[in-house]
């Protein structure tokens, strides 16, 4: 068995989620890839993360997004003091497409982030969309997001973005 695959098991569902993973000591990194797509963003923590023979500072408010098959390496600085926490999503692409047939936008998102030749992987969210707030609702709160092709609302998006515009967070992004 080739060592850097690092297999997800599903079991049947479409993401597979870990939110605020917490290594406090002893955290190694090693080139890995797995067979979807893998969000990854980081609560706390400091380190550099290696993807596509670029280097990336790992830090906080830090999203970083993996195609699948795609080699990438994380080395993150740890100690009790200084803890890593991150939130790692992995998602089968093909159960996302399904999903995301009715909501031609968010396809077309998923497919640029997931799918497509875009070189950049990561993203500095508190710099780039007014801050820590945003957190992970960054996938959702584009402008154009939160409707279907057919016009119904995708009510959990829209609820996030709602939420976002209300504690003036980036609903309204560019």
């Amino acid at each position: 068995m080739n060592k850097s695959f690092d297999p997800i098991r599903f079991g049947g569902q479409p993401f597979d989620l870990a939110y605020r993973r917490t290594s406090a000591e002893n955290f190694s990194g090693y080139y890995h890839w797995h067979q979807c797509c893998e969000l990854l963003y980081v609560h706390e923590g400091r380190g550099v993360v290696i993807v596509n023979q670029q280097h990336y500072e790992l830090k906080r408010g830090m999203l970083f997004a993996f195609q699948p098959f795609e080699l990438h390496y994380l080395h993150v600085q740890v100690s009790p003091e200084q803890p890593y926490v991150r939130t790692i999503i992995h998602g089968d692409p093909l159960h996302i497409e399904r999903i995301l047939q009715a909501f031609p936008v968010r396809l077309r998102q998923f497919a640029r982030l997931c799918k497509g030749s875009q070189r950049r992987r990561a993203y500095d969210i508190r710099q780039e969309e007014g801050g820590d707030r945003v957190g992970l609702c960054l996938l959702c709160a584009r402008r154009g997001a939160g409707k279907g092709r057919d016009g119904r609302r995708d009510r959990p998006a829209a609820r996030a973005i709602d939420g976002l515009r209300r504690a003036g967070g980036a609903g309204g992004a560019r």
